[in-house]
């Protein structure tokens, strides 16, 4: 079943690592990785949707913004690490 209109458009892949490095970055991270299978980066993407949204609910339900933030730093860090030690 096809669902209506895109879900992933064309992305200028020069201006988001121009803007941080943001594609280069996850092309090496997936292919360390070993993330070769849509169903392995469809994964991933889903994670991140899912702690995006936690980090979206908690945010829009904190009295303090800075809290929040320093746990998204926390989960960067930790991403980090795992990534590091060759983690998924």
């Amino acid at each position: 079943m096809k669902t209506k209109g895109k879900h992933y458009g064309h992305r200028d892949i020069v201006e988001l690592d121009q803007r941080g490095n943001y594609f280069g970055r996850h092309v090496s991270a997936m292919t360390e990785e070993g993330l070769h299978s849509k169903s392995d980066i469809a994964a991933e993407l889903a994670w991140r949707d899912a702690e995006i949204d936690r980090l979206k609910d908690e945010l829009a339900n904190a009295g303090d913004h800075r809290a929040c933030a320093q746990k998204v730093t926390l989960l960067e860090a930790d991403c980090a690490t795992l990534r590091a030690r060759g983690g998924s």
